[in-house]
């Protein structure tokens, strides 16, 4: 080192070994600030990296950050694709299921016109039986539930039936039912209700 060199110089100087001048009278001291100014050199340089490798590691924390954000919103995107077509798709369902709805419910309202078509007129009920009154609720849109009226040769013929099953199944029934009815009272004349029942039963 530096310092080391002019130890030596003075130690030499000191031993008459080399003559004395200002040179090396004040070695100590141009070693020392000799050393010093390597020193200073030595940490500017040091600083120099130092403040390089920061930056280019902030370059890169910056980058990675700028790639997360472009990573964040290719898959937001890709998210809010996927969202948009998954409710796409849920509302063409939704439009298939009310139109089969839809479908359904205008072929049971048909069918409940066409069942309320084979039950008595009311007037008919009415000018037999004058304190009559006709209660007819079925618990859904078509029925297993009717009521029946005839007269025949002066016997009025009423019932209150209840068919096995609700709904469609039990429309069906009544339909059956009302057809057996006709058949056996106003076709064959059958009016006592035990034979009645006994003929359905048939």
């Amino acid at each position: 080192s530096c310092f080391g060199v002019a130890a030596t110089i003075t130690n030499l100087v000191f031993e008459l070994v080399i003559p004395a001048n200002t040179f090396t009278l004040h070695a100590i001291h141009i070693g020392s600030a000799m050393e010093a100014i390597l020193l200073m050199f030595g940490l500017v340089q040091q600083l120099r990296i130092l403040k390089k490798e920061k930056a280019e590691a902030q370059e890169k924390i910056i980058e990675q950050l700028q790639e997360n954000e472009k990573l964040k919103d290719k898959v937001n995107r890709e998210l809010e694709e996927k969202v948009a077509e998954r409710t796409l798709e849920i509302n063409e369902k939704n439009k298939e299921l009310f139109q089969k709805n839809k479908d359904i419910l205008d072929s049971i309202n048909y069918a409940k016109k066409i069942q309320e078509a084979i039950l008595p007129e009311k007037k008919e009920i009415f000018k037999e039986i004058k304190d009559a009154f006709i209660l007819y609720e079925p618990k859904d849109i078509v029925s297993g539930d009717f009521y029946y009226f005839s007269n025949v040769n002066g016997n009025s013929i009423i019932a209150a039936i209840d068919c096995t099953g609700h709904g469609v199944p039990g429309a069906f029934m009544s339909m059956i039912g009302n057809e057996l009815l006709n058949k056996i009272v106003s076709e064959r004349g059958i009016v006592v209700p035990s034979k009645i029942l006994d003929e359905l039963d048939g």
